[in-house]
C-alpha cells in the first residue's frame, strides 16, 4: 500500500511533467532560447565536418584590399572578376555584394554579367507587413519569382520594400536572390529564411537561387509545401516561416578561400573554379560583413551563405523532431521519476537521476551528430531536474518537519545526545506503539504531604525544583528518558525510544548517583536550616507498550504502559516499608546485573495484580 507521502511525491512528479509538456507544447519563448543554446553546443561539441569541393569563396580580404584599394572597387574591376570566374569554368557567381548606386563603369559591368551567363545577384528585404497600394514591384524582378507561391502552403516572412540592384545589371543576371540574415533573439544566426512574400510572390534566397542553376532546376520545380520546400527530387524542411535550420560545417574558415587579388593576377592555377558555385563577399574584418554563429562570434555572411548552400547541395539538412516525440520523451523520463524517486533514497534518486540526465543528453547529441536529427534536450532534462530537485526539497522539508517533531517531542525526555542520535536516524524514534523490552524507575519523596502540610509553599515549591532538577540531571546523565513528574515523584525509563543493551545496569547506576546527588541536597538543606528530604527508588524491568499516548490533537505524551511499568511503581512503595533498602529492584532487574552490582536480598513479595510472589532485592549503596 502506498503511504500517504509518496502518494504527494507520486503527484507532485505528475504535476511537474504536466507542466513542462505544457511549455513545451506551447513553445515557452524563454525556454525555447534556453534549448536553441544548447544545440548550439552540440555544434561545439561536435569536430568540424569535410565542406563540398562544388562550393567556395571568393574573398574580398585584407590583401586584396591592401592592393587594389579601398572598397568599394570600381565596378569594371568586379566585372573582370565576374568573367573571369566564367572562362575559368565557374557553374555559378553569386555576390554577396549589393549594386544599389550607379557608377560610371556599370555598362561594362552589365555587359561582363550577360557574358557570363551565370551571375546571381542580392537584393534585401525591409521586413513588415506592407500598406495596401505601397508595392511597386519592376517588371525584371517577377522572373526571380515563384509563381508556384500562389499555394500559399507556408507562411512566409513578409516584406514592405526591398532594395534591388541596379535595373541594368539585374536584367542581365540570371537570377536575383534576397540576403537577409535574421538572427534569432540572442543575436546568433542559426535559421535561414528560403525566401521571402514580397507582393504576393515567393522570392528565393540568393542561396537557393545558386542551388537551382547549379543543379539546372527550374522554377516550376521548386515548390512550397507543407512542411517545407520541394526543391526538384530533394525536399528542404523548413519551419512554418520557410527557415532551414543552417547545418553549420565548423567554425570560420572552414571553406576554400581564394583572394580576388590572386585571381585578378592570374596567379591561381586553371581551373580553380570550374564546375563550382563561387560565392565573392568580403571576408576583411574591416567591412564588418560579420554574424554571430553556434560556432563563431565573427563568421563571415559570404561564409553563412556557403554553409546553406553545401546543406542543399549535400542534402543535409538539420531537422527538428517532431512535438509529438519530444512531448513523449518528457512523459517517458516523468514515469520513470514517478517509478523510482518515492521509492529510493537521496542518494540512490541522485545517482540515478544523474545517470538518466547524462543517458538522455548523450541520445540528442548521437541523434545530431549522426543523424543531423534536433530533438529537444531541454524539457526532458528539465523535467529530470525539477523532478529530482522537488522531491529532494520535499522530503527535506519533511524531514526537517519530523525532526522538529522529534526535538520538540523528546528534548525535555531525554538526554541532548539522545535527541542527536534521534535526530540523526528518525526512524529509531518511533512514535507509534510498540511493544519493547525496557527498566523503569519510580521515585518518591518520602513523608512529602507530611512535609508540604508543615512548611510554606514557597519553600516546598523551592525544595522540590531543587530536587526534581538535581535527579533530572542524573537521569540525563545515564541517558535515560524522563516519563513525567506526578507531584514529587518521578518516572523514567531506559530502553527507548534508542535500544539501550544495558538499560537494567543504567537505570541501577542512575539510582545510585540519584541517591548521592539527593545526599549532597541534605547536607546543604541542613546547613541552611531546613528539614532535608529523602526518597524511595523502585526499578522493575520487562516488556511494556511504548509510543505516544493520550488525545490526538490536544496532548500527547511519550510514555510506557503496562504490568511492567505497574510493577516498578509497587517496588517503589515498597522502601518505605523496607526503610534499609531505599533502591529496590525485582528479579528481573537482577537478573541483568548480577555479578556486576552489589546487591541484597529482601525476600518475595505478593504485590497487587500478581498471583506469583515475586523475588525483590536491595542494591548497596
Amino acid at each position: 500500500m502506498i503511504s500517504v507521502k509518496k502518494h504527494f511525491l507520486i503527484l507532485l512528479v505528475i504535476a511537474i511533467t504536466f507542466s513542462i509538456l505544457l511549455l513545451h507544447l506551447f513553445s515557452f519563448t524563454p525556454l525555447s532560447l534556453l534549448e536553441e543554446k544548447l544545440l548550439d553546443v552540440r555544434f561545439l561539441i561536435r569536430e568540424g565536418r569535410p565542406t563540398p569541393r562544388d562550393v567556395v569563396i571568393l574573398c574580398i580580404d585584407e590583401q586584396s584590399l591592401e592592393t587594389i584599394g579601398r572598397w568599394p572597387w570600381p565596378r569594371d574591376i568586379l566585372g573582370d572578376i565576374a568573367e573571369g570566374l566564367s572562362q575559368d569554368g565557374a557553374k555559378v557567381v553569386a555576390f554577396d555584394v549589393l549594386f544599389c548606386e550607379q557608377e560610371r563603369n556599370d555598362p561594362y559591368f552589365a555587359a561582363c554579367i550577360k557574358r557570363a551567363g551565370n551571375v546571381v545577384l542580392p537584393m534585401v528585404f525591409t521586413l513588415g507587413t506592407p500598406e495596401a497600394g505601397t508595392l511597386s514591384v519592376p517588371e525584371f524582378l517577377f522572373s526571380s519569382a515563384l509563381p508556384s507561391f500562389k499555394a500559399k502552403s507556408l507562411s512566409p516572412l513578409m516584406a514592405k520594400d526591398v532594395l534591388l540592384p541596379l535595373p541594368e545589371l539585374a536584367e542581365n543576371a540570371m537570377a536575383v536572390g534576397h540576403i537577409n540574415m535574421l538572427p534569432e533573439k540572442d543575436g546568433v544566426l542559426r535559421r535561414y529564411a528560403l525566401g521571402i512574400d514580397y507582393g504576393g510572390y515567393f522570392y528565393p534566397s540568393l542561396g537557393l537561387w545558386a542551388c537551382a542553376i547549379f543543379k539546372e532546376i527550374p522554377k516550376e520545380k521548386i515548390v512550397l509545401e507543407k512542411d517545407g520546400i520541394k526543391f526538384g527530387d530533394t525536399f528542404i524542411p523548413t519551419d512554418q516561416y520557410g527557415r532551414m535550420v543552417i547545418d553549420y560545417y565548423g567554425k570560420r574558415g572552414v571553406f576554400h578561400q581564394f583572394s580576388c587579388l590572386d585571381l585578378l593576377e592570374g596567379k591561381l592555377p586553371e581551373g580553380t573554379f570550374r564546375n563550382k558555385i563561387v560565392l565573392i563577399g568580403a571576408t576583411a574584418l574591416g567591412l564588418y560583413d560579420l554574424r554571430v554563429t553556434p560556432l563563431s562570434s565573427n563568421m563571415p555572411g559570404v561564409e553563412s551563405h556557403a554553409n546553406i548552400i553545401s546543406n542543399i547541395l549535400e542534402r543535409r539538412f538539420l531537422r527538428r523532431v517532431d512535438k509529438w516525440i519530444e512531448a513523449i520523451a518528457i512523459i517517458a523520463t516523468g514515469i520513470l521519476m514517478i517509478l523510482l524517486l518515492p521509492r529510493t533514497g537521496a542518494f540512490l534518486s541522485a545517482g540515478f537521476c544523474l545517470s538518466l540526465l547524462v543517458l538522455y543528453l548523450s541520445v540528442t547529441y548521437y541523434l545530431f551528430a549522426h543523424f543531423t536529427l534536433w530533438l529537444c534536450a531541454l524539457h526532458p532534462s528539465l523535467n529530470i531536474i525539477m523532478a529530482y530537485s522537488a522531491v529532494t526539497i520535499y522530503r527535506y522539508a519533511s524531514e526537517e518537519r519530523e525532526k522538529r517533531k522529534i526535538r520538540a517531542m523528546f528534548s525535555s525526555y531525554v538526554a541532548p545526545r539522545i535527541v542527536e542520535e534521534l535526530l540523526k536516524d528518525p526512524s529509531k524514534a518511533r512514535l507509534g506503539g510498540h511493544k519493547r523490552e525496557i527498566t523503569v524507575l519510580f521515585s518518591d519523596i518520602r513523608a512529602f504531604t507530611t512535609f508540604s502540610e508543615r512548611s510554606k509553599p514557597e519553600e516546598v515549591v523551592t525544595m522540590l525544583n531543587e530536587y526534581l532538577s538535581s535527579m533530572t540531571g542524573v537521569i540525563f546523565q545515564y541517558e535515560g528518558t524522563l516519563d513525567k513528574f506526578v507531584g514529587d515523584e518521578i518516572v523514567a525509563f531506559w530502553g527507548a525510544p534508542v535500544e539501550q543493551p544495558d538499560h537494567a545496569l543504567r537505570a541501577v547506576k542512575c539510582a545510585l548517583e540519584m541517591r548521592r546527588s539527593l545526599k549532597d541536597l541534605q547536607k546543604r538543606w541542613k546547613k541552611e536550616g531546613k528539614v532535608p528530604l529523602d526518597n524511595g527508588i523502585g526499578i522493575n524491568t520487562g516488556y511494556a507498550i511504548v509510543g505516544n499516548i493520550g488525545a490526538e490533537g490536544k496532548k500527547m505524551d511519550y510514555t510506557v504502559i503496562g504490568d511492567t511499568v505497574n510493577l516498578g511503581a509497587r517496588l517503589e512503595g515498597l522502601t518505605r516499608r523496607y526503610e534499609e533498602a531505599p533502591i529496590i529492584i525485582s528479579e528481573f532487574t537482577f537478573e541483568k546485573i548480577e555479578g556486576m552490582i552489589n546487591t541484597f536480598p529482601l525476600g518475595e513479595e505478593r504485590v497487587k495484580g500478581k498471583e506469583k510472589a515475586v523475588k525483590i532485592y536491595g542494591i548497596m549503596e
